[in-house]
């Protein structure tokens, strides 16, 4: 079994992934380590190598009170690769971040070959690994995050300094990019106090079906039509928009892809869901949350809020 100690790893370093025999020794009978599922979509990064792109020192755990829940222990990166493609998880559009345990990659040197995996390794991995819990409840490490995270033993906002010096220390960081955080989590806690929170007064909500592809050319409405499409609690059909997403009205973007289906965090359950599409380079922003959350869990944009920009217009 790989050692238990950290590995340390800071960003940029270069990384492989290691062999699914490798892998299976650190799981349990669930296909987790400390909690964390090891998915049936990572598999396919078995043998390649990845710069790490940051450490894990907290994340955002939708369904929690205290919404904000640490790694114990400190041992969880991202890696500068594709998000997941939820095939496993009955085509899931949304697209999570792969978090991996440090005990599952190991250093290796940039002339490093890709390493060819046995698909008799493949097999004796994929059947250790848990894609549902119930009949109707999916399991992977969105749904999981809170079983592999826990809670601070204080408030959030105290480790705030703790978090950063190591983020610094890590290179995820620099010290300016630090203050800049804290100055705009300030800035953004006065302007919550001043303004409304985004909300409208239907009842019942309409839909708009745009049939956008991915590569279009979109921008997103005035703030006035995006209310007017919304209930008392600030939601299409059961889609929120957060407030941190209305700024960027009469932003331009590209398609990146049509959600038509996903897992809900809390529930477990897969949710069919219509005229929704994801934006490229648009990424929840975590704007009320101090220092931000590395999840970079994707904004869904009903296609009632966004116009399409005809091709040939000169971009704005």
């Amino acid at each position: 079994m790989p050692s238990r100690a950290s590995n340390i790893l800071r960003r940029g370093d270069l990384v492989v992934v290691r062999a699914p025999d490798e892998i299976l020794a650190t799981l349990d009978s669930r296909g987790t380590l400390d909690g964390l599922p090891f998915m049936p979509e990572m598999i396919d990064h078995c043998g390649r190598s990845y710069r790490v792109l940051r450490r894990v020192e907290k994340a955002c755990v939708e369904g929690d009170p205290k919404l904000e829940r640490r790694f114990v222990p400190r041992d969880v990166v991202l890696l500068e690769m594709a998000r997941c493609s939820g095939d496993a998880h009955g085509g899931c559009k949304s697209a999570c971040t792969i978090l991996w345990k440090e005990q599952w990659l190991r250093r290796c040197d940039p002339q490093e070959a890709t390493v060819e995996i046995k698909s008799v390794e493949r097999e004796r991995l994929l059947q250790r690994l848990q894609t549902r819990r119930e009949h109707d409840q999916y399991f992977c490490q969105s749904t999981e995050l809170k079983n592999a995270t826990q809670p601070f033993p204080w408030k959030v906002k105290a480790w705030f300094p703790v978090i950063a010096a190591r983020e610094v220390a890590s290179g995820d960081r620099t010290l300016s990019e630090i203050l800049s955080l804290a100055f705009a989590w300030s800035w953004r806690q006065w302007h919550k106090r001043a303004r409304d929170p985004v909300r409208g007064r239907l009842k019942r909500t309409p839909s708009e079906s745009l049939g956008l592809m991915p590569g279009e050319r979109v921008r997103v409405k005035p703030l006035e039509e995006i209310l007017a499409t919304l209930d008392h609690k600030g939601r299409n059909r059961g889609l929120s928009i957060s407030y941190a997403m209305t700024t960027q009205c009469g932003v331009e973007f590209e398609v990146d892809q049509r959600v038509d289906r996903m897992i809900i965090e809390a529930s477990g359950r897969l949710r069919e869901i219509s005229d929704t599409v994801t934006l490229a380079g648009n990424d929840c922003s975590c704007w009320y949350i101090l220092g931000g959350c590395p999840r970079g869990n994707r904004n869904y944009w009903r296609e009632i809020w966004l116009e399409r920009v005809e091709p040939g217009t000169p971009p704005q």
